[in-house]
């Protein structure tokens, strides 16, 4: 009997020994926490705005690069990046991205107001025609939310930059962009005696308007 006990008693030892060894050796391992998940198109999209907003153009465009490449149709990536090239004089790649954030699916007002300023860049008046329209037809007060200094306004500006590059019977609606944006104005194609820009008197119409024109741009351009 008393063998028995004996044997139980050092069993019971020799198990609270293993328990105690393996509670510290649980103790002594530490403890790491899960990795965080990785961040989605849209996050890495969101993080490419926020650069953009703060004029790093050079950095946002590779946050929104990023998030293509976890989601190659997020077109609001493609939007992002696009802006981010033309802001970079990069007109070329700014189109495609452009292009493909309209056949991703994006709303066409954001990114058709990049396209806009980049053909009338180039003097592609009928494209940067086509694109000023396509965003005023859509919302007649249209302001870009990541840089609200491009707004409508920029737009009829371009409108009458574009009408005023195909010359000829367009300079009328030249002039209909001048009048909305500067009513005040009395340019007159009729009438040299209102040829006169900023206290300045031109030779003729064509240049009258052209002056107007660009007085404009240095007063509401946020391109």
């Amino acid at each position: 009997m008393r063998k028995n006990i004996r044997c139980i008693v050092k069993a019971g030892f020799f198990i609270l020994m293993l328990i105690l060894v393996i509670v510290s050796a649980n103790c002594g391992k530490s403890t790491k926490p899960p990795p965080p998940p990785e961040p989605t198109a849209a996050e890495l999209t969101a993080e490419g705005w926020q650069l953009f907003e703060s004029n790093e153009f050079a950095n946002a465009k590779p946050k929104f690069g990023e998030a293509l490449g976890k989601d190659g149709e997020y077109a609001d990536a493609y939007n992002g990046r696009g802006w981010c090239n033309a802001f970079l004089d990069l007109d070329n790649e700014a189109i495609s991205d452009f292009d493909s954030a309209n056949s991703k699916g994006l709303g066409k007002q954001d990114a058709h107001a990049g396209l806009a300023g980049i053909h009338v860049g180039n003097q592609e008046s009928l494209s940067a025609i086509n694109s000023a329209r396509t965003v005023l037809s859509q919302d007649s007060s249209y302001q870009f939310s990541h840089k609200p200094a491009i707004d409508s306004l920029d737009l009829h500006l371009i409108l009458a930059q574009a009408y005023y590059g195909l010359g000829g019977a367009y300079l009328d609606s030249a002039q209909q962009r001048v009048d909305y944006l500067n009513p005040p104005n009395d340019l007159d194609p009729t009438n040299p005696a209102t040829w006169i820009v900023s206290g300045v008197t031109y030779d003729t119409y064509a240049e009258a308007l052209l002056k107007e024109i660009q007085r404009l741009e240095e007063s509401i351009g946020g391109y």
